[in-house]
């Protein structure tokens, strides 16, 4: 049976895999501080990679603002942790168990077209900029060592396979607005756009590359809307108002625009396809 180890099992995208793999009957060791702190080298000592067929690194601090505030604690957890992992699984080479490793869609220089994995990259904060390093990482380390990777970058993700009436990011905050009455409020007149991924179809997507012998960059694809228009199936499901409000300077400049995503990569490798829909989940909530 294959045995997937996970780092960051208490965050969003880590506890809805452990609860995927979990609901498979799958083995899923889960790795989380306090217990392991993956920037403590101590913690790697004891860690058995022989024992795993694949490794997700889902570990790591996320923020906009906050990535300025606490770039250097940054840093430490989202870039040296995982080189933490590489140095241990340097020694194996090509017989390291696959990592698997999220990134996202704050990589991208914004576009009005659908992203391809080798389009114009940009870091406008400290958390871009450690997913880049990553990216960087993992490749590096796979031509110097042949350790097998995937990175997979998500755009926004949403929903739920834990518990009912729960999301995160945009829709989650959507959500927590309309919960407490409204508006849901939005910057400008909504009309960026974005790549809407279920956890659900992420998950699988994970696991496709995971049972593939692929290794680099995949964009996980999903439905392409604009924030409005999302806010709208929010608002109507909970009868809430939407509101506009001008940018403020610091988010206008932090803002990459709008980023939708060309998955055809990731679907001519594995197959996958995105099944769910957010008119579903609004069904849901």
């Amino acid at each position: 049976m294959t045995r997937i180890a996970l780092f960051g099992g208490n965050g969003y995208l880590g506890s809805q895999l452990a609860a995927h793999y979990a609901a498979q009957g799958a083995v899923c060791d889960v790795f989380d501080m306090p217990s392991f702190d993956v920037i403590r080298s101590n913690c790697w000592d004891s860690f058995e990679v022989t024992d795993y067929s694949a490794i997700l690194f889902f570990a790591g601090m996320t923020g906009t603002e906050k990535s300025f505030v606490e770039a250097e604690r940054f840093v430490d957890v989202n870039e040296h942790g995982l080189l933490n992992l590489l140095v241990r699984l340097a020694p194996l080479g090509a017989r390291a168990p696959k990592v698997i490793f999220p990134s996202s869609r704050l990589v991208y220089k914004g576009a009005d077209h659908l992203l391809t994995e080798d389009a114009p990259k940009e870091a406008k904060t400290v958390y871009a900029a450690n997913k880049l390093a990553c990216e960087y990482l993992l490749q590096a380390y796979h031509v110097r060592y042949g350790i097998p990777y995937v990175v997979v970058r998500i755009c926004v993700p949403y929903g739920t396979i834990v518990s009912a009436n729960y999301s995160y990011g945009t829709v989650g905050f959507f959500l927590k607005q309309a919960e407490k009455g409204g508006p849901i409020t939005l910057y400008g007149d909504g009309s960026l756009r974005r790549t809407f991924t279920h956890v659900a179809d992420i998950c699988m997507a994970v696991e496709g590359l995971i049972r593939s012998d692929a290794t680099g960059i995949f964009n996980v694809g999903g439905q392409d809307m604009s924030l409005l228009d999302v806010a709208k199936i929010v608002a109507e499901k909970k009868q809430v108002e939407i509101s506009f409000l001008p940018w403020p300077s610091i988010a206008r400049a932090l803002e990459s625009g709008s980023t939708v995503f060309n998955s055809s990569r990731l679907e001519r490798t594995t197959g996958w396809r995105a099944t769910k829909l957010l008119l579903d989940f609004a069904k849901e909530i």
